[in-house]
């Protein structure tokens, strides 16, 4: 097994594709290579190997660093201007902000200017709303994990987010803890192919005749409980729908789209790979009713000793509630299960290896029509008044 041959895949679903082993190969022999798909995966020059084996050390399928859940909170920031440009309850930003304000750093992903999802490094204040927001699409590392270990090696405070796979991938690089590294792993649906999301904006871009300036896959302005897509172009115009209407997030959530991994993950467990896990708290309202306003509240998961101290130091910026798994798992499945792959998502791709995202949207995602939009919205409002008059939660 330690051959780095064996990273020649013939099933996908053991590549989750965060590039441990190309960033730790001594020979820079690996390159990660974008298939059909969209989805990258390793692939290693035989004539550059030398069979040293520590890509396949490296490799978070085959070895991880789990943490055991210590603690579960709900949390709601105090600041609202905060806790509405975040995705939930405004946690990530206040850990970003003490990092920073001890003189560290923090990597997570953010929107570059052609609207795609990398991780990047920053060093202030200012910039963590560029962290801010859920980006459904699998991020580019780029030289992120190398970057983090010079910053580590250096002696930085680092701060490290993203899916559990990402962060394993980091870990397993890194080959030993740093004191000074925090790693948050957020809940994870799965990521959908970059090439995907790519074609969907150009199509988004074609239909409005303006280049995408800004994008919230998860805006709150109407409604937390209830997932709607922001976009805002150069030439003013903006384009604004409720998820269910919208064909990149609807094949996202119906898991039309995501990675062969993520239907067989091995992280959808109680053994965290985060410091910090984070996610949104749905059901939250049924077992503590204060703690869901519909305006976000994070589902904070202490998984270590140094998460714990980074809490411990943070948790007078927020209305807290203490928790515990089962209530954490009872609307949030992930954290104990990978999501239930589509029988129609090998289809999807297909069709869109051979005609593009418009065609496989098309033929494969369905989309209500007006008149069932107008059904769907209306009931939607009766059962918010319902849920209003008789105090019912989510």
């Amino acid at each position: 097994m330690n051959d780095c041959r064996n990273i020649n895949l013939n099933h996908k679903g053991n590549c989750f594709g965060c590039g441990a082993c190309k960033a730790v190969c001594p020979k820079q022999c690996i390159s990660m290579e974008t298939d059909e798909e969209g989805f990258i995966y390793p692939h290693v020059n035989k004539e550059k190997c030398i069979s040293c084996g520590k890509c396949v050390k490296t490799c978070p399928y085959y070895h991880r660093k789990e943490n055991q859940i210590k603690a579960v909170y709900a949390a709601i920031n105090h600041n609202s201007e905060i806790r509405s440009r975040s995705s939930s309850g405004g946690t990530f930003y206040q850990i970003c902000k003490h990092i920073i304000e001890e003189g560290g750093v923090v990597y997570g992903c953010a929107w570059d200017t052609e609207m795609t999802a990398r991780h990047i490094r920053i060093s202030r204040v200012e910039d963590i709303k560029k962290l801010q927001g859920s980006k459904y699409v699998r991020s580019d590392l780029g030289n992120t994990y190398t970057d983090a270990q010079a910053d580590l090696k250096s002696g930085l405070k680092v701060v490290y987010s993203g899916t559990p796979c990402q962060i394993a991938g980091l870990k397993n690089f890194l080959h030993k803890d740093y004191p000074q590294l925090l790693t948050v792993d957020v809940l994870c649906h799965g990521t959908p192919s970059p090439a995907v999301f790519k074609q969907y904006t150009a199509g988004i871009e074609k239909r409005f005749n303006s280049r995408i300036i800004d994008m919230n896959l998860r805006d709150k302005k109407k409604s937390w409980h209830r997932l709607h897509t922001a976009i805002q172009f150069e030439n003013g115009k903006k384009f604004y729908t409720f998820c269910g209407y919208d064909s990149y997030m609807s094949a996202f959530l119906t898991n039309m789209s995501q990675r062969p991994s993520c239907f067989e993950c091995k992280f959808t467990t109680a053994r965290r790979q985060g410091d910090i896990t984070l996610g949104d708290f749905w059901g939250i309202g049924v077992h503590i009713s204060k703690m869901d306003d519909n305006k976000g509240t994070s589902m904070v998961i202490i998984n270590s000793a140094k998460g714990a101290d980074v809490w411990d130091k943070i948790r007078q910026e927020f209305i807290v509630e203490d928790a515990t798994f089962e209530i954490a798992e009872s609307a949030n499945k992930v954290l104990s299960e990978p999501p239930v792959k589509n029988p129609n998502r090998d289809n999807f791709y297909k069709t869109f290896a051979e005609s593009g995202f418009d065609a496989a949207a098309s033929k494969w995602i369905r989309i209500p029509g007006k008149a069932e939009r107008l059904y769907y919205d209306f009931m939607r409002f009766c059962l918010d008044i319902y849920r209003f008059i008789f105090n019912k939660k989510y």
